[in-house]
Formats: C-alpha cells, structure tokens, sequence
C-alpha cells in the first residue's frame, strides 16, 4: 500500500523531472528490499522446520517475482527484457554448512531481445546466503567479502585486463548474476552465480585429482596468479582493504597455541612412528612461537610474489570439464578467504589437500606450474628475472609455504576445531584435554600430514637432534609400511617380516623330505648308493648335503649366512616411501571434512 501510494504520488503530483525519478527509485528499492527479505525468510522457516521433519523441503518452492528480481540486471546488460518465468524448481540443496546456506533452482524465462523476438531460455542459478545459525556474524562478513571480491575486485580485474586484439579477459570464474549492495544489511546479502553443472562441468569433491586433472588445475591457476600479479602492479592493492589478512586471527590463534600447543604435542608424541614431525614442531616451539617462527618467514616473501590467491584450494572449490584426452577447462568456486598472498600459497595448499601421491609429484607438479607461470608472465611483458621469480627463489618460497602449510593443517586447524568452542575461563585438566583430543580428526587426518612431513624431507632439519629417533621410525614408520598409524598399534613394538623369517630360517628343524634311504657305514655306501641323484657326498666325508650334518657345524653356519645375505626370500620386501604413502593417504577416510572445518576458520575471528 505505501509503495502505490509513492507510485501514485510519482504520476501525479506536480513535482520537477529530477524528483519524480528519486521517488520512483525509491519504489523500486523498497520492492526489491521486499522480494529478498520475503526469500529470506521463507529459507530460513524452511530450515528451521526440516529440523523437526525431513520432508518439509518437498513441499518449499521460491517466489518466481525473487527469481525475476536477481535475473533482471543480467540480461539487462545485454538490454534483454525478462517477461515471465515459469517452472521454478529447487533440484539441489538447500545444503547448509557453517557459514552459508545454499541452494540450486532451476528456470523458465521467457525474454525479449532487443530485436524483438521473444525466446524461451532453460537456466540453472546457484543462491548462497549467510547461515542462520552458528556464527553468524562471521558467516555474513565471509559471505559479503565473498560478494566484495566478485563485484569490486574481480570487475575491476576483468575490465583491466579485457584486450581490444585478443578479445575479453576469460577468468576461471563463474558468471555473477545478482550481488547485494553495498548498503544492504551482510546479514541478509545474497550472491547468485550460474550454476554450470550441466554444462558438463564436475567437481571430484570426494577423491583425489588425477595427473591430466591436476596438471590442468595448475595451468589453469598459474595463468590466473600472472594476471593477478600484471594486476597489482597497475593497481593499488589499498583500494580493496577486504584482501588484507585479518589481524584478528593470529590473535584467536596465539591464544590457542599458548593453552594448549604442548598438551596437544605431548598428546602426540605417543604415536611412535610419527615422533620425528612432533620433534620438528617442538623445535619450532623453542624458537619462539610457531607463529613467529613460521608465519614470520612468510612475510618476509618479495612482494613481486604476491598474487591473489585463493587461499582455500581443495577438489571441492574446483570444477572441470573434459575438452580433450589431456586437458580440462577449470572454474574455481568459494572466493570467502581471498587474499593477495604469496603465489605459492595455492600451490602448495592444492597439492596438500588434493594430490594423491604427493611425495611423488610434488616436484613434477611444481616444476610443471613454474614452466606455466613463466610463459603466463612473458605474454604479460613481465621478466621474472627482474621480479625476482627466477628458479632458485621460487624453491626458495616453495620450501617456506611448505613449512607454513604443514602447521596450519597439522596444528592450528586442529586446535581450532577441537578447542575453538572451549571458553576461555575455563580450566581443563590434562585427562579432559586428552579426551579431547582422542579424536577420530587426529588419527585419520593429522597423523597422515605428519607422515607427508617426514615423508618430503621437512624434519631433516631436526635429525641431527635425536638420531635414533629417526632410525626407530623408519624401521617401523607407517611410511615403510603403507599402514596408517593408530593409538592402538603405536602402543606394541611390531617384529619385522625381515626379522621373522630370519630367525626361522636359522632355527633348526627337520628334514621335510629325507634325501634317500638310511644306510650304515659299515654297508660300505659312499655317497652314492640308492640315494637321490642330487644328493652326492661332500669333499670332507661320507654325509649328504641334506639334513644329515651337524646343525651347529661351521658349514651349516657360513651355508646360512650366506643365504641371509645374498638370497632374495630372506631380504625384507621394503617398500619406496612414495609408494607406499599414496597407500596410506588414500586410508583417510574423512579427510575432505578436515578441509571443509578448516574453511570456516580461514579468516575473522571466533
């Protein structure tokens, strides 16, 4: 009634041309207020009902005016009229996590182009919002950077970079259809993307990236981290304060590691074949805080490394679509923790969460990305001589992101999850921090980095500190075995299969199979009677090679020794580090929900 009052007025009332326009904008905001308030609303009812009953998302359907509403300023960029949608269906979702609630609908729209044919147009849109419950306050500042970064930094980037020979600039992105405004309230901001499943794009969310997938991952990231870095160094990176890194995360965090780093390294060092990592992590601990210690190396990086960076990489932020037999067209999702970061933090971040075999190809995989990078940066006219990124230094920055990557996935991530929601009053005794840390987290998501670590030479660093710590490890490491190591299994010392057959094939026993009838010397046999044609006498008198000398003989001694040393069936089967590590990371069960925790907690405060 108050918005056709206004409309009224605005047809009217005998006001100046310039007023009538202000008024009639204000109708429209307030409409448009209406529609995402109204949707809102209906979402969060929806959920708060499936609570209680699972079916009451059968029966949700979405107003066609709010489809109307986010789908207008895209086709009118293309000055496309929307004249009616119809069939409106939610196929997806809605899916809540943490920090945003989310759903796919699918459409009919009728439009009219500019020439005045009117088309019918099938489309697929995917709707995130803020979650309603948890954090909420955190949730909404993720989700609005998340539209920050889409409307502001990405437009700007495209517009930058968009060439009048070579055609617009392409991002792996997906298409921006609606974002709330600036002025709008973070709690109820919305951003609509196209949804491009059905184009023939899929997400591995729940396996490993193959060689051709991850090798058309880092092309595809190495070309856009080029075009970030011709970016920045035309544009100052001030006018986009939402990338900075948020300084109140490394205080949440410092107050973590100071209560309850060293009851989680001692909780730890009981696992055995893992001891080595702990020690690395202690060492960094003496050094000062692992913050300092580690963090402190990555802002000493040259700033012609730095980039926008993803900063959340993992197989379900990624989506591909097959264009040949080797190579895939990529489009990265989920922009929440953006951030103008060294390069290699993406690199080392996806080859963390989404390589199978790291241990062996790592250093195919970043050997690939430095050759892509290189070629993105000469199309720009950039010599990475000049800024610095030649071969040693980029290994250089590699081994510190390496270092900074293995803490936050192996410590503080961890700790936030499982010690996060602890107030910060409250006193836990040494038994109530060990129940919780007796988690399934750590045994089948930490335990495995710690591996990766020992694996990739990172306690090489600390060998020198405890040399028979090292030595036990990799006698009885799950890295040799391939096993993945738990509570139960580090609680007994394990006897090697080398070691069992040794002391077997030592140990006297009896013949299975005598080597031909007995006979007596005083019958005259030498050696050669009715006894099996293999089994001749020796040089030094009348017995058989089989059985019938002396079992603590110097002959029967040196024979075994012999075999021990030389023969293959008594050598232990002792499998590559590389081979089996990609065994015992494919164990990880719930490794995807480490990295799905770990993204709610990758910027603001808790």
């Amino acid at each position: 009634r108050v918005a056709g009052g206004i409309f009224a007025e605005v047809q009217y009332s005998p006001v100046t041309k310039s007023a009538t326009f202000r008024q009639y904008r204000f109708y429209q905001d307030q409409k448009r207020k209406l529609r995402m308030e109204k949707f809102l609303s209906d979402l969060k009812n929806v959920m708060e009902k499936y609570n209680a009953d699972i079916t009451a998302l059968d029966e949700y359907e979405v107003d066609k005016d709010f489809i109307t509403h986010v789908i207008e300023p895209y086709f009118a960029k293309d000055k496309t009229r929307v004249t009616s949608v119809e069939h409106v269906q939610v196929f997806d979702g809605p899916h809540v996590s943490t920090i945003s609630t989310s759903l796919s609908i699918r459409f009919d729209v009728q439009v009219m182009p500019d020439y005045n044919i009117q088309e019918e147009r099938k489309m697929m849109i995917f709707v995130k919002t803020p979650a309603f419950e948890g954090r909420v306050e955190l949730a909404a500042r993720l989700c609005y950077k998340e539209i920050e970064v889409y409307r502001d930094l990405f437009a700007d980037m495209k517009a930058f970079l968009d060439h009048p020979i070579k055609g617009p600039y392409m991002p792996p992105l997906t298409r921006v259809m609606f974002t709330s405004r600036r002025e709008e309230n973070p709690l109820n901001s919305i951003l609509v993307l196209t949804n491009i499943t059905e184009e023939g794009f899929y997400s591995p969310r729940d396996r490993f990236l193959d060689k051709l997938e991850l090798r058309s991952v880092l092309k595809t990231l190495a070309k856009f981290h080029a075009d970030g870095i011709k970016f920045l160094r035309e544009t100052k990176p001030e006018k986009y304060p939402f990338m900075k890194a948020d300084t109140g995360r490394a205080e949440c965090i410092r107050t973590l590691l100071d209560k309850y780093l060293d009851p989680y390294l001692a909780y730890l060092e009981q696992f055995t074949p893992v001891r080595p990592a702990v020690l690395l992590l202690k060492d960094m601990r003496k050094k000062g805080t692992i913050l300092q210690s580690v963090f402190g190396e990555m802002e000493d990086i040259n700033k012609n490394f730095h980039t926008i960076c993803h900063k959340n990489l993992w197989s379900g932020n990624l989506f591909l679509k097959s264009q040949d037999l080797t190579s895939h067209k990529v489009v990265m999702v989920d922009w929440t923790h953006a951030q103008f970061a060294p390069l290699t933090v993406d690199v080392i971040h996806l080859l963390f969460t989404c390589g199978g075999n790291i241990a062996e190809d790592m250093t195919e995989a970043l050997n690939d990305y430095y050759d892509y990078l290189k070629g993105h940066l000469a199309g720009h006219q950039l010599d990475r001589n000049n800024l610095g990124i030649d071969f040693e230094t980029f290994w250089a920055v590699v081994g510190k992101t390496m270092r900074a990557e293995f803490v936050e996935e192996a410590v503080i991530t961890p700790l936030v999850i499982l010690c996060g929601d602890i107030a910060a009053n409250e006193d836990m005794s040494g038994d109530d921090l060990t129940d919780i840390f007796d988690n399934d987290l750590v045994e089948e998501d930490v335990l495995p980095l710690l591996e990766m670590a020992m694996s990739l030479g990172l306690t090489s660093s600390v060998e020198k500190l405890d040399p028979e710590l090292f030595t036990a490890a990799s006698r009885r490491g799950s890295i040799l075995t391939g096993k993945l190591v738990t509570k139960k299994e580090s609680m007994k010392e394990p006897l090697s299969a080398c070691l069992r057959r040794r002391r077997s094939s030592i140990a006297p026993r009896n013949q299975r199979r005598p080597s031909g009838p007995s006979m007596s010397k005083e019958d005259g046999d030498t050696g050669s009677g009715n006894g099996s044609p293999g089994n001749t006498t020796p040089r030094s008198g009348g017995v058989s090679r089989r059985g019938s000398a002396d079992p603590n003989s110097e002959a029967v001694d040196a024979l075994r020794n012999f075999q021990l040393k030389n023969s293959k069936m008594y050598k232990s089967a002792t499998k590559a580090p590389t081979e089996s590590l990609g065994t015992a990371l494919k164990m990880i069960k719930k490794r995807r929900s480490l990295f799905e925790h770990a993204s709610v907690y990758g910027y603001g405060a808790w």
